[in-house]
C-alpha cells in the first residue's frame, strides 16, 4: 500500500469523475493482489477497531467530560473527537474531508444509539475491508495507492455518505425495535 500526498503533485494522475482518480484501475489478480487481500483481511479489522476504540471509546467520553450537562456534553464529545478523527486521516481534499467528517459522526451516532462500540466497529471494519479489497483487485496487479490530496474526492463521495447515513438509520430502527 502506498500513500500519496501533496508533495507528489508532480506525478501524473487523473482527476474528476475518472474512477482511476480514486485508485480504481484495471482488474487483475496476481500474487501481489492475493498478498494485499490477505494482509487487508488480517490487519484491517484491527486498524478499524483500534480507531473506534480510540475515537469513540476514549476521546468522545474524554471531550464530553469537559461539560456537565448531558446533551451539550454528548454534542461536544461527538464533534471534538470527530475533528481529531478527520485530521488524523490527513486529507486536504474537501470531498474526502467531508466524507471523513460524516463517517466519524455516523460512527459516533451508532455508538450512542447502540450504547456500545460493537456496531461502529463492525461497520468500520466492513467499510475499510471493502475499500481495501476493491483497491487491491483493481490495482492492476500492483500496489494500492491511497491518495488524499486535493482533487481525489468528488461528487461520487456522496454515495458513500448516503450509505453511512442509511446505516445509522438502520441501526436506529433496529435498536428502537429491540426496546420495550
Amino acid at each position: 500500500m502506498v500513500e500519496r500526498g501533496a508533495d507528489e503533485a508532480a506525478l501524473p494522475r487523473r482527476r474528476g469523475g475518472d474512477p482511476s482518480a480514486a485508485g480504481i484501475g484495471q482488474f487483475a489478480i496476481t500474487s501481489t493482489t492475493i498478498g494485499l487481500v490477505l494482509v487487508a483481511l488480517l490487519t484491517t479489522p484491527l486498524q478499524a477497531a483500534g480507531e473506534e476504540l480510540l475515537f469513540r471509546g476514549a476521546m468522545m467520553p474524554l471531550f464530553a467530560s469537559w461539560v456537565r450537562a448531558v446533551r451539550p456534553a454528548l454534542v461536544l464529545g461527538m464533534i471534538a473527537s470527530n475533528i481529531v478523527f478527520g485530521f488524523v486521516h490527513m486529507s486536504v481534499d474537501p470531498w474526502l474531508l467531508s466524507y471523513y467528517a460524516v463517517f466519524g459522526l455516523c460512527m459516533a451516532a451508532m455508538a450512542v444509539i447502540s450504547r456500545g462500540l460493537e456496531v461502529p466497529i463492525a461497520f468500520h471494519v466492513m467499510n475499510n475491508l471493502i475499500m481495501m479489497v476493491v483497491g487491491a483487485l483493481f490495482a492492476g496487479g500492483g500496489g494500492i495507492v491511497i491518495d488524499r490530496s486535493v482533487g481525489m474526492g468528488g461528487p461520487f463521495m456522496l454515495v458513500f455518505i448516503v450509505v453511512d447515513l442509511v446505516a445509522v438509520g438502520l441501526v436506529w430502527l433496529y435498536e428502537r425495535s429491540q426496546r420495550p
